[in-house]
Parts: structure tokens; C-alpha cells; sequence
């Protein structure tokens, strides 16, 4: 799937992954997620017809859905992807579910309540879709964009914890906070630097705090507008990188999100 998820930015028009000097991150599992993670909007057709010539055939394509939430689950030879789905827009109950954020008990300590519920609502369904591709030791990468981010943390923490499979890494975009600094902690010590978290530069998400008991973890990956990351501390780039974009006209400012 790496050589896989290469060929298919390349084909977007996208440089190679690019690895940064982080211990555990990969630039290759990295691009697999985020192309999990733009596949898990779209129809389970659209699916098949992307990996298709890559030899994953539909029965290891899975397209778990339960009312308003989804996840994509691939099944490599090498890895399993599970990759939930983000906010539509045009969707009212998933903006309803990112506004519950009331913190309720979860694994470790106290997580968003309305993500848990999402992904209480999901669980019996995929980690199902998990055992049944798992036909080897395949090792597992979570992964989504936005609220399908929190909802792989919350799911990662699942996994850890009744022992249905281990995690090898977690890799979000753009995701919003999800529990309070206790549950990362943990998460961090269970993962020791294997969960990877993107924020673009234009990308409000990351920084909107629904509640403030919500604390991000994982290692931050900041991408400015040339495309380029950052690993060190970046809260004054990323602030002058906002600043610059709010200073644009309309139009430009279309252009800069895009």
C-alpha cells in the first residue's frame, strides 16, 4: 500500500511523501492515511474503482455507517487502515455531534462527548470488519480528517484497551481536540511517539476549543502555505501565517483555502 499511496499523489499531482525527522513517523504510512482518509467521503464505488487496480478487491474495502457517522476500513496485507469519515457540511447531526462536547467518562479520563458517542455507535461494526480481514499480523493505522480524526484517537484508545488489536499508529488532519490531558498521556505512553497530528495553516479546526478542558496530543506536523512542514514549535508561525491569510481580499483568500 506505501508504493501504492505514492503512485496515487503522484498521480494528484503531488510531490512524494516527505519523511520529517520525527522517531516513528513514516512519510509513506502518512500519505496511505491521508488518502484513507479523503476516501472514507466518498462512495464505496469510488472506493473500488481507486484501489481497484492496486489488487485490494472489494471484500477487503469496507464501508462501515451507522446514522450520520462512517468509517472506511482497507485490508493490506501489511496494514489494516481504519479511517473514519469528517464533518459534511451540509449534514446537521454531524455538527451536532462536534457541538456535544460536554466531557463525559471515557478510556482514561474524560473525551468529548459526542465524538465517544460516535464512535460507541460505529464500534460493534468495525472492529467486526477488523477481525475479518485480519488473516495475518497486519498491523493497525487509524487515521481521519477533522471530526474523523477525534473519532480515530477515541477508537485508537477502543482498540488499546479491549485488546481486539494493537496499534501501530495513528495519523490525523486537521482534527479537533479531543480529551483532556490525562487521556493523552496515556495515549502517548501506550503509542510512545506514533500518533501524528497535520494542521494546515489556513485550517481553523484544530484551534476551535468547544471546551477548554479539551487538550490536543500527539506530535503536531504544521504545514504552511508553500506546502512545507514544520515540526519544531510553530505557534508564531502559524499565528503570522493566519494573520496574513485574514489580510487577504476575498478573492485571494478563496485561492490560499484551496
Amino acid at each position: 500500500p506505501l508504493s501504492f499511496a505514492m503512485s496515487a499523489s503522484e498521480q494528484e499531482g503531488d510531490s512524494q511523501p516527505v519523511d520529517v525527522p520525527l522517531p516513528g513517523y513514516h512519510g509513506g504510512l502518512a500519505s496511505l492515511c491521508a488518502l484513507a482518509s479523503m476516501l472514507a467521503y466518498k462512495p464505496a464505488e469510488e472506493c473500488h474503482r481507486v484501489l481497484g487496480p492496486d489488487g485490494l478487491s472489494e471484500e477487503r474495502i469496507k464501508k462501515i455507517e451507522q446514522q450520520n457517522h462512517s468509517c472506511t476500513i482497507l485490508g493490506y496485507d501489511d496494514f489494516i487502515v481504519v479511517a473514519f469519515r469528517g464533518t459534511d457540511v451540509s449534514e446537521l447531526a454531524d455538527w451536532k455531534t462536534n457541538w456535544h462536547s460536554k466531557p463525559v467518562q471515557g478510556p482514561w479520563g474524560l473525551v468529548h462527548g459526542g465524538y465517544l458517542a460516535a464512535v460507541d455507535l460505529l464500534w460493534n461494526d468495525v472492529s467486526a470488519a477488523v477481525r475479518q480481514l485480519r488473516h495475518r499480523e497486519q498491523k493497525l493505522l487509524m487515521t481521519g480528517h477533522s471530526m474523523g480524526g477525534a473519532l480515530a484517537v477515541l477508537a485508537a484508545a477502543r482498540f488499546e484497551m479491549d485488546g481486539t488489536m494493537a496499534v501501530e499508529s495513528i495519523y490525523t488532519f486537521g482534527q479537533p481536540a479531543v480529551a483532556e490531558p490525562a487521556f493523552t498521556s496515556e495515549l502517548e505512553r501506550r503509542l510512545s511517539h506514533r500518533y501524528f497530528r497535520f494542521v494546515h495553516s489556513v485550517d481553523s479546526i484544530p484551534n476551535l476549543h468547544v471546551d477548554i478542558a479539551l487538550k490536543h496530543g500527539g506530535q503536531q506536523v504544521f504545514i504552511d502555505r508553500g506546502g512545507r512542514m514544520h515540526v519544531e514549535e510553530s505557534t508564531f508561525l502559524m499565528a503570522s501565517e493566519r494573520l496574513v491569510v485574514a489580510a487577504l481580499t476575498s478573492d485571494n483568500r478563496n485561492i490560499e483555502v484551496a
